[in-house]
């Protein structure tokens, strides 16, 4: 089985997610279904939106790439209780900690 992961401290995530949906405008019939690439590479995660590339340093695991609704992975994030953020992506699925949901996988 395919997989990758990348593990970051949650403040830090949360400060980029922030700082994206700032330049999107806030949850609204317009926004909320904008998809949010993820790729994972050599310690690095991206996040691409339509006009948008964030680069952030973490630790990673292998390489992959998914896609997802972007306001739905930031609430994923903010309802996490861990400090650490741990994001394993399998074939056509996206766990943090113990919740697993569907997303479009490209590569591994």
């Amino acid at each position: 089985m395919n997989h990758s992961s990348f593990t970051i401290n949650k403040s830090k995530l949360l400060k980029e997610l922030n700082l994206i949906a700032k330049v999107i405008g806030r949850k609204s019939k317009q926004t909320k279904n904008i998809v949010a690439e993820l790729t994972i590479t050599d310690n690095l995660l991206t996040i691409v939106l339509p006009g948008i590339k964030e680069t952030i340093e973490c630790f990673t695991f292998s390489s992959a790439k998914a896609t997802l609704r972007f306001y739905y992975f930031k609430d994923l994030i903010e309802t996490s209780n861990n400090p650490e953020i741990e994001c394993t992506i399998f074939d056509n699925e996206l766990r943090i900690g113990t919740t697993a949901i569907a997303v479009k996988t490209t590569f591994f």
